[in-house]
């Protein structure tokens, strides 16, 4: 990237790309798996336990029926 320092890029800007990415390929394909792996990596996250967990509370919820149907794989 022109004018940004390469330590900001490495340690700033391309982690970030990178989850960037990761999410819209989830969108994209709608492959509920990529998304799992974003979110277990984030370190708010205990366990895989935890995220799918998470994942069903908020798929469950009634406004969100559209959203469950794009992720069912």
């Amino acid at each position: 990237m022109v004018g940004v320092p390469e330590r900001i890029n490495k340690m700033y800007l391309r982690p970030r790309i990178l989850k960037m990415e990761w999410v819209l390929e989830t969108f994209t394909t709608g492959d509920r798996k990529v998304l799992e792996e974003v979110l277990v990596r984030d370190p708010r996250t205990n366990s895989l336990k935890q995220v799918k967990s998470v994942w069903y509370d908020i798929m469950d919820l009634p406004f969100n029926e559209d959203m469950k149907c794009h992720y069912e794989n």
